[in-house]
């Protein structure tokens, strides 16, 4: 490491091997430019940190902590602090920018905290600009932050949720929904910010697909309506499918396995104009075991 570039580290008060806890690359060219912090010259160097991958998101993860009634919409988005506030910490004018210098940012994310450096004008006579960032730099861990706290479905099922033994039957219309609680089918959103640039990610849900466990299945719209106890299934307008065997036909000879998966769709639109369409993205229920029963008719002779 050039002399230059030890001075430059020396002058910010922090100690970079204890801040990663491992060893930084550091490279520097041999042109030196003036010092931009104090009365030496210095190299233009690069430094880069090590950038461990985020573990990948559990769908839900984050919501164990949150009561049900803050559940919608709840987003715990990473947190982006620039270390020259901090400890007065920059560090190297930029080869291809001599109006920008390297910062250090601080990443502090529900999985863990990270350091990238962010180029940052510095010549505003008013001070230092705002960090130069895309919104493509802020998407990838608001996406993860977002997908944390989408929730697993709970499905629910008539007539078997009112049903004493939990029954579906053969020729009979079967209902399906998501359960009522809070955050369970609404849109979720979350905003990650530096100075000079803020991002939202939405995810909307829009639909439900049921997979039904006897080789069938069905695809609904929007929010299926609960259906309510006592209500007539013949005109009952839900998202509906009739089971033609019984779960004696199933592998196991007693149950189907049920399953219900939300479809959302996620978007993004930042504060400099910018916006986009991400896709889809599903989450899945657990198995639910339900058994369908056939009606057996009782002829009596008179």
């Amino acid at each position: 490491m050039s002399r230059a570039v030890k001075r430059g580290l020396a002058a910010t008060g922090l100690c970079l091997s204890a801040v990663f806890a491992q060893p930084l690359t550091v490279t520097a060219d041999t042109d030196c430019a003036t010092n931009f912090l104090a009365d030496s010259a210095r190299c233009d160097a690069k430094v880069t940190p090590p950038r461990p991958a985020p573990p990948p998101p559990q769908q839900g993860e984050d919501l164990d902590e949150v009561p049900d009634s803050e559940r919608t919409g709840f987003v715990n988005p990473c947190i982006y602090t620039s270390m020259a506030s901090d400890a007065g910490f920059i560090f190297s004018v930029d080869s291809t920018d001599p109006n920008a210098v390297k910062v250090l940012y601080r990443i502090q994310c529900k999985w863990g905290t990270r350091f990238e450096w962010f180029l940052q004008r510095n010549n505003d006579p008013a001070g230092m600009g705002p960090p130069i960032v895309t919104p493509a730099m802020l998407l990838p861990d608001l996406y993860a932050s977002v997908e944390r706290v989408m929730p697993r479905p709970i499905p629910r099922v008539a007539p078997a949720d009112w049903d004493d033994k939990g029954y579906a039957y053969v020729q009979v219309p079967v209902f399906f929904w998501v359960d009522q609680r809070q955050g369970q089918w609404a849109t979720i959103s979350g905003t990650a910010a530096v100075p000079g640039l803020s991002v939202t990610l939405q995810a909307a849900p829009e639909q439900l697909v049921v997979s039904t466990g006897d080789g069938g299945g069905v695809t609904c719209e929007g929010a299926p309506p609960a259906f309510s106890q006592g209500a007539s299934p013949t005109t009952f307008d839900g998202c509906g499918y009739t089971y033609r065997d019984s779960s004696a036909m199933a592998e196991n000879g007693e149950t189907f396995p049920l399953q219900m998966s939300i479809i959302w769709h996620v978007t993004w639109s930042a504060s400099n104009g910018e916006a986009g369409d991400l896709g889809t993205l599903t989450t899945t229920s657990d198995v639910r075991q339900l058994p369908v029963a056939e009606i057996q008719a009782l002829i009596v002779d008179t």
